[in-house]
């Protein structure tokens, strides 16, 4: 029973809007997950779809004074926020803006927030491309991890991406967290990386 996500298109002229607030979160696992497809896809794959809507999210997370702050996540995508299994043919031309305050981690990238491959034979992404402009509102701020960047904020396997896009960090951006990776492409890529692109501006205002 084959379920993938195939020919899926968010049209332009559309807007996807998240705004609101998550309070003194506590629990051992807490992810916000926004997409412009789809917002956590861990079954099959995506192939050969796109998106064209603006996604603009204003999301705030607290969190009580003894949660476990690397397991509270927000993970934003032009086509999903997260994903475990393979992303391919995917195109992105929706600016994606988030403003806010995360007390743990933040994940934002143009095609997809978090991947976490399920099979070391695969690559996640493969011929992914981000024409939209991402950013990171004025005066936003991160407590913990901060992964941003024109692809994918954090990913395994890597193939043939290509990044078209602006990623900005707006000014009096606050990320005094352990980790802070910022990349035209991509933020962090812990699996093998090939032939990623970055031909837009990376701009820290």
């Amino acid at each position: 029973n084959q379920q993938y996500m195939k020919n899926c298109n968010n049209l332009e002229g559309g807007v996807v809007t998240c705004t609101g607030t998550v309070h003194n979160i506590d629990t051992s696992v807490y992810s916000v997950c926004v997409g412009g497809l789809v917002g956590y896809k861990t079954v099959n794959a995506i192939d050969d779809s796109h998106n064209d809507a603006a996604i603009n999210c204003n999301i705030n997370m607290t969190t009580s004074d003894t949660a476990d702050l690397s397991k509270v996540r927000l993970n934003i995508g032009g086509i999903s926020g997260y994903t475990n299994l393979p992303c391919r043919y995917v195109t992105n031309n929706g600016d994606v803006t988030w403003s806010g305050s995360v007390a743990g981690q933040l994940r934002i990238g143009g095609v997809i927030g978090q991947g976490n491959s399920v099979s070391a034979a695969l690559p996640l992404y493969d011929n992914c491309v981000n024409n939209g402009a991402v950013t990171v509102a004025d005066n936003s701020s991160v407590g913990h991890q901060f992964m941003v960047a024109g692809v994918a904020a954090m990913i395994d396997k890597n193939a043939n991406c290509t990044n078209n896009g602006t990623v900005t960090i707006g000014k009096n951006v606050s990320f005094g967290g352990a980790y802070t990776y910022i990349g035209g492409a991509l933020a962090y890529a812990h699996g093998d990386t090939d032939l990623a692109t970055n031909n837009g501006p990376l701009v820290l205002e």
